[in-house]
């Protein structure tokens, strides 16, 4: 958190984190919807669950990607 924060100021710091507890509320609860809907698409209850966690399991491996990229960019500036 620490990274996002580092150019405000210590009175611009309070509504930040405000602001990225709600979005992370937000994209949470819609990330929970989708998986669900996802879900409820197939006939089969064990079909859909399975096809909502192969998304989540590609989708935190797409993330842990893009995590490694940035770390391998900010080495290198």
């Amino acid at each position: 958190m620490s990274e996002a924060f580092k150019d405000l100021t210590p009175l611009e710091v309070s509504h930040a984190t405000a602001l990225n507890n709600a979005l992370r509320q937000v994209f949470g609860s819609v990330s929970v919807t989708l998986l669900i809907v996802i879900g409820e698409i197939p006939h089969s209850f064990v079909i859909g669950m399975r096809c909502s966690m192969w998304i989540t399991l590609i989708l935190t491996v797409l993330v842990l990607i893009l995590f490694i990229r940035y770390l391998n960019v900010k080495r290198r500036a």
